[in-house]
């Protein structure tokens, strides 16, 4: 799609959700000094009177007047910064929850002119609170130099690049040229300038640097390192990392000692920067704009991926129609009720469950509501974007993916296959699907979920003398690996992330085998502690008697619903195999007779070539 048809989903995921502004900037009038009265000598009275908006108001108007021009119009609210002093930021950013929209001023201290200390500290609480902020820094500085402040202002250190006997051996080496230049410390410090380091960290602290727009050249670190010898790439990419811990030890104090999740910035002319939490325009107070069109302009050079839209268009319509919504989807007071008197009756170990049950009916009650109108904005995108045709460059300009390689394909289908059947492991006790490690070996859970809520079988015959113990089925994984698509679509294997690598599973250990399974048995009714839980497996001890022996098992992992249930059904098509009498070449041979020929029964052979969910299929 073109880019005024890009921008007009651009606005509709983000512009239009925004109700209100807050102005933060200590040359706005605000309600607080209007109301003084006349001839006061408070502090307030003297901050009001060094403004200067009074010699230009109608700059200050018309950014008032946009605002409330927009359609819809837009509540504004000013706070001029006045006693915000260390420490009381975070009553500003507290604010901003009453705020869809910021505009800040990066000096917002007239007794230090350039100082954005304050308006740093403030976007630094913004980020760090739970709700996606837009904020928009409007300033009179130098633009470039706002953006490189606040940006190392929002970093943390990298840290230790160098080992300490690499750190050594570097500072021994260039200890030789001293004598002949006593300042050659200060020199090659001045090759690697704090943009450079910047450009480093752009780039995942690659080296050498690649040539962004306007990252900076390096000749002048390449003739200082080949003086010192250094002309090989491994011993220029060490001097460099020695370089630029010296450049990070200056600049440490200005910078955050937590890293900000996903932090991301510009590169080229128009600057911004953004994270999980927030996302920063940046323009110039010379600039009479209108500021809503200068954070369109500033989104559409980040230029968020077709999902993200989606998700904030989702976000938007939850904020927009979600009572209207929630009324619709609490209409049934019948199942509402049904469902509370389950919780109110519930004992206290299977209450946590059956709540969190409870409250994923409702969500899907309410999304149920959500989704058309985000599923239509979605619809239209989609179609935008496939006129074009071309998908495969749209998928490297959106999500830097490129389909032309092969590398990419197999990345892009490994990744799609762990999403569709595994998931982050949740819950509080064992559940169907939850896969764990335990005697050297990697394992699943799967027995019914029904059968594994804790409390509801302690009265029950069968389980009413297992003392806090909950029985349940485990079979062993097998690690595969899965070299062509009819392996993957064969239905037979899972994946998974594990320790951040990518792993295939099978369910058997080679072709014409069966599971591997064991009854276990899960101390305090399989409730986790610390990522893990306690289980019992019987054995014959050297004895020769059977013994309940204790393992120690964590979770792993586990699987979607619908791909935990495929397993059991294999599980269960195996444990209910009929043995015949047939002999086979091999089998006659010594006398055994055959049980099932293929550990797959015909009818379960014909649901494999079908994946648990059609719409999820491997790839």
């Amino acid at each position: 799609m073109n880019d005024e048809t890009y921008k007009r989903f651009l606005e509709d995921a983000f512009v239009a959700p925004l109700r209100s502004v807050l102005i933060v900037d200590d040359d706005y009038p605000t309600f607080e000094e209007m109301l003084l009265k006349p001839k006061s000598r408070s502090a307030l009275a003297r901050a009001s009177r060094a403004k200067t908006w009074r010699k230009d108001p109608e700059r200050v108007q018309s950014i008032m007047n946009s605002f409330r021009k927009s359609s819809p119009p837009l509540l504004v609210d000013i706070h001029d910064g006045f006693n915000i002093t260390s420490g009381r930021e975070s009553a500003v950013a507290e604010h901003l929850h009453q705020s869809d929209l910021l505009v800040l001023d990066y000096s917002l201290d007239k007794r230090n002119q350039g100082d954005g200390t304050k308006a740093i500290e403030i976007v630094r609480r913004i980020l760090a609170n739970d709700h996606f902020n837009l904020v928009v820094l409007h300033t009179s500085e130098n633009l470039e130099k706002v953006f490189r402040e606040m940006l190392v202002g929002l970093l943390a250190p990298n840290g230790a690049l160098l080992t300490n006997d690499e750190r050594e051996a570097m500072l021994a080496h260039i200890g030789q040229f001293e004598d002949a230049e006593p300042d050659i410390l200060s020199r090659l410090d001045a090759t690697l300038s704090e943009e450079h380091y910047l450009a480093f960290r752009y780039q995942g602290n690659g080296w050498p640097l690649r040539p962004p727009e306007n990252a900076p050249p390096i000749a002048a670190f390449a003739a200082a390192a080949a003086q010192l010898g250094y002309t090989r790439f491994p011993d220029q990419k060490r001097l460099a990392h020695f370089l630029f811990s010296r450049r990070e030890a200056v600049m440490a104090t200005r910078m955050l000692q937590k890293p900000i999740p996903n932090l991301s910035w510009s590169i080229g002319e128009r600057p911004w920067i953004r994270s999980d939490a927030g996302f920063i325009a940046f323009t110039a107070k010379q600039d009479k704009a209108n500021l809503l069109d200068e954070l369109v302009e500033s989104l559409m050079a980040w230029r968020p991926p077709p999902s993200r839209l989606f998700l904030a268009k989702m976000r938007a319509q939850i904020d927009r129609s979600g009572v209207t919504a929630e009324s619709t989807a609490l209409g049934n007071k019948a199942v509402l009720a049904r469902w509370y008197k389950t919780l109110l009756e519930a004992d206290e170990s299977s209450r946590e469950y059956l709540i969190q049950e409870s409250v994923g009916r409702h969500s899907d009650l309410l999304m149920a509501e959500i989704l058309p109108a985000v599923s239509k904005f979605a619809d239209e995108m989609i179609r935008a974007d496939a006129a074009d045709g071309a998908v495969t460059e749209l998928c490297k300009r959106y999500f830097e993916v490129d389909f032309a390689k092969d590398s990419a394909i197999d990345n892009a289908n490994t990744e799609h296959n762990v999403f569709v059947c595994s998931k982050k492991p949740e819950g509080h006790h064992l559940a169907t699907g939850h896969v764990f490690y335990a005697d050297n070996a990697t394992w699943v859970c799967l027995t019914p979920m029904c059968d594994l809520v804790p409390g509801q079988k302690t009265k029950s015959t069968r389980y009413g003398k297992m003392a806090g113990t909950m029985p349940f089925v485990a079979v062993r994984l097998h690690s595969v690996k899965v070299t062509t698509a009819k392996d993957v679509s064969s239905n037979r294997y899972i994946f998974l992330r594990i320790d951040g690598d990518v792993k295939a599973f099978s369910l058997v250990e080679k072709e014409g085998a069966n599971p591997h399974w064991f009854n276990l048995y899960a101390a305090n009714e399989g409730r986790f502690k610390g990522g893990g839980f306690s289980f019992r497996r019987v054995e014959l001890d050297s004895r020769g008697t059977l013994r309940a022996k204790p393992f120690r098992a964590e979770i792993v992992g586990q699987l979607r619903y619908e791909y935990a249930l495929n397993f059991m059904n294999r599980l269960g098509s195996s444990m209910t195999r009929v043995g015949l009498d047939f002999l086979g070449r091999d089998d006659a041979q010594d006398g055994i007779p055959a049980t099932a020929a293929d550990p797959i029964p015909a009818v379960e052979a014909a649901n494999t070539r079908r994946s648990p969910n059609v719409l999820d299929e491997a790839v």
